[in-house]
């Protein structure tokens, strides 16, 4: 069972996206990241699909960090902004672009992983400042927030804060991976980003990690059923019943 997020015609996704142009440049439009939320079953504009395909070289105006120095920002700040259960250091970072939001540009960056040949995208979009002075996250609105940095050393590592658990999230995420043809996805794998929630929840009497899917379009985001992957390593995967949302069915 999906939720459709419905939102105004965004310009600055328009930037980040491969619609009309796949690699981003420094004369992105700007100011344009406000999403407003709609509960009304009004559909979507201009509903096109935010592509990732391979990362372009990366550009930034003279005077930049380097593309390496923003990624190593990032990973100074706490999960817990980035919707991942893991710290950004643990994974890769994948180049989107230089982008314009209101009126400087960025590095727009996505967390990811290989997995069996595969990109699997972790989290949210991440803006870090060319000139090295901010880390913004998305939020589920759209819009992007400040994150504090020098923060990470806050967070707890994933087996204290799971003490139930007996592999990582991004070991379980391998597991719902490898079962990717059983998922019901109608994309590629590759083409979703999975939000992760930093605790466990208790699934047919199992600690599970929960995996949120989302596709990103022009104008809105699209969050799906969630995951549940067993914390204990014999890769039980469940997701919401069909028939019924208080129910789960484990996905064999």
């Amino acid at each position: 069972m999906k939720k459709a997020i419905f939102v105004t015609l965004l310009c600055c996704a328009l930037a980040l996206c491969g619609c009309a142009k796949k690699e981003k440049n420094n004369t992105a439009p700007d100011d344009s990241n406000v999403i407003y939320v709609s509960d009304t079953s009004q559909k979507p504009l201009q509903n096109q699909l935010i592509e990732r395909k391979a990362s372009s070289e990366v550009s930034a105006p003279d005077g930049s960090i380097s593309f390496e120095q923003a990624c190593k920002m990032a990973d100074t700040c706490g999960i817990e902004p980035f919707y991942i259960a893991q710290s950004m250091k643990d994974y890769k970072k994948y180049y989107f672009g230089t982008i314009t939001y209101k009126g400087e540009q960025y590095y727009s960056i996505y967390p990811y992983l290989d997995i069996n040949g595969k990109q699997i995208f972790l989290g949210t979009n991440v803006l870090v400042s060319c000139s090295g002075n901010a880390v913004l996250a998305q939020n589920w609105m759209g819009g992007y927030e400040a994150v504090d940095q020098n923060t990470a050393g806050l967070d707890k590592d994933w087996n204290t804060r799971c003490p139930d658990a007996s592999i990582s999230p991004n070991e379980a995420l391998k597991q719902l991976v490898e079962k990717e043809s059983s998922l019901g996805l109608k994309h590629s794998i590759s083409t979703y980003t999975f939000e992760v929630d930093p605790t466990l929840a208790e699934i047919d009497g199992l600690p599970c990690y929960v995996y949120t899917p989302k596709l990103e379009y022009t104008d809105h985001i699209e969050l799906f059923s969630r995951f549940y992957v067993s914390a204990d390593g014999q890769g039980h995967i469940f997701t919401v019943s069909p028939d019924d949302a208080a129910e789960h069915i484990e996905i064999k």
